[in-house]
């Protein structure tokens, strides 16, 4: 790479083909970086900034690679990024010792991530869809974008908003999970937390095998459609869908485990007017030491496992 040392900023630079660039100390300030290929930067004792209040790309490449020893962005003023061109999605990847907080501008983009590190939080946001491989981080994860996929994440506080649909991979939180989506969220592997788990979505989707696991209290609750799972389970779980609950696959889907000195209670309410529980060819599997169900029109069709109780149903 390009060696540079500016008691300033760097404030443009650009190439037909790739930069590479170092500053040996301090932090790397920069204005606009643009090339054709790959872009890639490295402040191996500082961070890597905007100076670019808020306006504008910060870094345009193909893909794009940044390494610091401190930050990548800053809460109040993010790296603007975009990557990719009409023929093909580049790949944004990197680390940080500190936090990162990095921003995808363009609406007609889909900011791409590969694998990103940070020994403290990581904030991604865009204006348009995001997907993202691999995220590891020592504090806080939380992501607001539109259509959103994240292969594997984990960190402390786990954040996602989706203003189009969500697709979820191994996501694994020493916290709390929280995610909302306007469209289908759609769970394809592990949701593990060490304390609460909540979902909201227009509807709730669970590929057969896939599993959501709370330390404390699960809730999951949709606004416009079914709610289908394969295994979740909770100290305690309230499941509310604006249409039915549904199972993705036989056994247990709903587990409430309770804490110690106290049975786990279960709340299970269909509240639209094609509702229902469970159905005759695939009831829902439950345990729980108190289950509550509720359903506004359609069947109940309940598997009871263990020495599960109603203390309620309608």
């Amino acid at each position: 790479p390009l060696n540079y040392q500016a008691g300033g900023m760097l404030q443009l630079a650009t190439a037909g083909q790739s930069i590479f660039l170092r500053t040996p100390v301090d932090d790397m300030l920069v204005g606009s970086i643009a090339a054709g290929n790959l872009v890639r930067l490295y402040a191996p004792l500082g961070s890597i900034l905007a100076t670019n209040q808020n306006a504008g790309l910060t870094i345009r490449g193909h893909d794009i690679v940044l390494n610091a020893a401190r930050d990548l962005g800053m809460a109040a003023n993010p790296l603007r990024i975009s990557t990719g061109d009409m023929m093909a999605s580049g790949v944004f990847g990197g680390s940080a010792g500190g936090d990162i907080h990095v921003y995808g501008p363009n609406f007609a983009d889909r900011l791409t991530i590969g694998a990103l590190s940070a020994g403290g939080k990581i904030e991604l946001g865009a204006a348009g869809a995001l997907t993202a491989n691999s995220l590891t981080a020592g504090g806080a994860i939380a992501i607001r974008a539109g259509d959103t996929t994240v292969g594997a994440a984990s960190g402390s506080d786990i954040l996602f908003a989706a203003g189009g649909d969500l697709t979820l991979g191994h996501v694994v939180s020493r916290d709390g999970i929280r995610t909302s989506s306007d469209g289908v969220t759609r769970v394809e592997d592990e949701l593990e937390a060490g304390n609460g788990v909540e979902i909201s979505a227009a509807a709730l989707d669970m590929a057969a095998g896939s599993s959501i696991n709370a330390g404390t209290t699960l809730g999951i609750s949709t606004t416009a459609g079914n709610a289908v799972l394969a295994r979740v389970s909770g100290a305690t779980v309230d499941i509310k869908a604006v249409g039915r609950i549904l199972a993705a696959q036989a056994g247990i889907n709903v587990l409430a485990t309770g804490i110690p000195g106290q049975g786990g209670a279960l709340t299970l309410r269909s509240l639209g007017a094609a509702g229902g529980i469970g159905e005759a060819g695939g009831m829902l599997g439950i345990r729980a030491a108190g289950l509550a169900v509720r359903t506004a029109s359609g069947d109940l069709h309940l598997d009871l496992w263990g020495n599960t109780r109603a203390s309620l149903v309608e």
